[in-house]
Protein backbone atom coordinates (compact mmCIF):
# COMPACT_ATOMS: atom_id res chain seq x y z
CA UNK A 1 0.00 0.00 0.00
CA UNK A 2 1.53 3.34 -1.07
CA UNK A 3 1.47 6.57 0.84
CA UNK A 4 -0.88 9.28 -0.27
CA UNK A 5 0.55 12.69 -1.06
CA UNK A 6 -0.53 15.57 1.18
CA UNK A 7 -2.45 18.02 -1.02
CA UNK A 8 -2.79 20.69 1.67
CA UNK A 9 -6.58 20.23 1.70
CA UNK A 10 -8.07 19.88 5.17
CA UNK A 11 -9.47 16.43 5.98
CA UNK A 12 -13.04 15.87 4.89
CA UNK A 13 -15.56 15.85 7.68
CA UNK A 14 -18.52 13.57 7.06
CA UNK A 15 -18.81 10.11 5.53
CA UNK A 16 -21.74 9.09 3.37
CA UNK A 17 -22.56 5.63 2.04
CA UNK A 18 -23.66 5.30 -1.58
CA UNK A 19 -24.08 1.80 -2.91
CA UNK A 20 -20.89 -0.09 -2.20
CA UNK A 21 -18.71 2.98 -1.78
CA UNK A 22 -18.33 5.49 0.97
CA UNK A 23 -16.91 8.93 0.41
CA UNK A 24 -16.29 12.00 2.47
CA UNK A 25 -17.55 15.51 1.90
CA UNK A 26 -16.05 18.82 2.97
CA UNK A 27 -17.96 21.04 5.34
CA UNK A 28 -17.82 24.55 3.94
CA UNK A 29 -19.08 27.58 5.87
CA UNK A 30 -21.00 30.47 4.33
CA UNK A 31 -20.72 33.77 6.23
CA UNK A 32 -23.26 36.50 5.38
CA UNK A 33 -22.62 40.18 6.16
CA UNK A 34 -24.79 43.30 6.30
CA UNK A 35 -24.06 46.60 4.51
CA UNK A 36 -21.65 47.62 7.31
CA UNK A 37 -19.73 44.31 6.97
CA UNK A 38 -21.09 42.89 10.23
CA UNK A 39 -21.80 39.17 10.41
CA UNK A 40 -25.59 38.90 10.52
CA UNK A 41 -26.07 35.24 11.52
CA UNK A 42 -24.10 32.14 12.44
CA UNK A 43 -22.30 30.58 9.49
CA UNK A 44 -24.37 28.25 7.32
CA UNK A 45 -22.80 24.83 6.73
CA UNK A 46 -22.63 23.52 3.17
CA UNK A 47 -21.58 19.91 2.58
CA UNK A 48 -20.05 19.45 -0.87
CA UNK A 49 -17.50 17.34 -2.73
CA UNK A 50 -15.47 20.29 -4.02
CA UNK A 51 -15.24 24.08 -4.28
CA UNK A 52 -17.37 24.29 -7.44
CA UNK A 53 -20.23 22.33 -5.90
CA UNK A 54 -20.09 24.39 -2.70
CA UNK A 55 -19.99 27.63 -4.71
CA UNK A 56 -23.07 26.56 -6.67
CA UNK A 57 -24.98 25.78 -3.47
CA UNK A 58 -23.95 29.11 -1.95
CA UNK A 59 -25.04 31.05 -5.06
CA UNK A 60 -28.49 29.44 -4.78
CA UNK A 61 -28.79 30.64 -1.16
CA UNK A 62 -27.77 34.25 -1.80
CA UNK A 63 -29.57 37.16 -3.38
CA UNK A 64 -26.89 39.77 -3.97
CA UNK A 65 -25.81 40.04 -0.34
CA UNK A 66 -22.17 40.20 0.74
CA UNK A 67 -20.90 36.80 1.82
CA UNK A 68 -17.79 34.62 2.03
CA UNK A 69 -17.55 30.89 1.42
CA UNK A 70 -14.75 29.27 3.41
CA UNK A 71 -13.23 25.82 3.68
CA UNK A 72 -11.67 26.02 7.12
CA UNK A 73 -9.48 29.13 7.12
CA UNK A 74 -9.23 29.14 3.32
CA UNK A 75 -11.36 31.69 1.47
CA UNK A 76 -13.00 29.92 -1.48
CA UNK A 77 -14.95 32.85 -2.93
CA UNK A 78 -16.43 36.21 -1.93
CA UNK A 79 -19.91 37.30 -3.01
CA UNK A 80 -21.02 39.23 -4.85
CA UNK A 81 -18.39 38.19 -7.36
CA UNK A 82 -16.40 41.05 -8.89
Amino acid sequence: MGRQRDTGTPPKQKAFLTGHESYLMHKYRLYVYDAEDRLIAPAMVIAADNDDAATGQAENMLDGVRAELRDGDRLVISFPKD
